[in-house]
């Protein structure tokens, strides 16, 4: 299936970028992106733990050609989720219950957990932007985008998770089935994550925006075994 219309993916990242696949990678120091082989990126996926995010930020590298301002690969079990973040979303979001990619009809916190359970790895990077509803389609096309690259890789448990409401579609067919399923996808906080306790667990900074002038940050996910 060919990536969404509208992924328009640069081909190389702004200068500097390569640097920050790197600096951002936890764990011990690591060459930049471009010295690790194109076959190794692919190579059938081994239970060595130490190379895995050498081979996973290839994905990390999508992300910042795709606009990002950070990505870093993480363990799995540095997703947070939580039982209250539900409540956030019933009685704090005027989207509670109109689409497909919010609650109630996205897997419950407990749900979540034993998703997580079930992979090694994780991609977490930021947008930091006043978003328009062109560029909130531009990051739901990104993460499809990387999710299906990584499917290809041979990473077939890969699954993405966006931030805030779907918007791919002005009126969701909430009582029917999605019209995109091969790019809609829930939100990381629509799933029970806590998404400041993960970027905390990332060493990745996100503050509670407190003014109309500042700047928000939106955060996306990909799990990947």
């Amino acid at each position: 299936m060919p990536p969404p219309s509208g992924c328009d993916r640069r081909k190389e990242l702004p200068a500097g970028q390569d640097d920050l696949v790197e600096r951002l990678q936890a764990g011990p120091a690591q060459g930049p992106v471009d010295s690790v082989p194109f076959p190794v990126m692919l190579a059938p996926m081994s239970n060595n733990r130490a190379t895995a995010p050498v081979r996973l930020r290839r994905y990390a590298r999508m992300a910042l050609e795709g606009g990002a301002t950070a990505a870093k690969v993480i363990p799995a079990q540095k997703v947070v989720t939580a039982d209250w973040v539900r409540l956030k979303c019933q009685y704090g979001c005027s989207g509670y219950g109109k689409r497909l990619g919010c609650p109630p009809r996205t897997p419950t916190p407990e749900e979540t957990r034993r998703v997580i359970a079930e992979y090694r790895w994780a991609v977490i990077y930021v947008f930091d932007s006043n978003r328009t509803m062109r560029l909130r389609r531009k990051w739901v096309c990104l993460l499809a985008d990387i999710e299906r690259q990584a499917f290809l890789d041979g990473h077939y448990k890969a699954f993405g998770f966006g931030a805030g409401p779907c918007r791919l579609c002005a009126d969701c067919n909430a009582d029917g089935l999605c019209r995109h399923p091969e790019t809609a996808r829930p939100a990381m906080e629509a799933c029970g994550m806590d998404v400041y306790a993960t970027c905390r667990n990332a060493g990745i900074s996100l503050e509670v925006v407190t003014s109309a002038e500042a700047t928000p940050r939106y955060v996306n996910l990909l799990l990947i075994e």
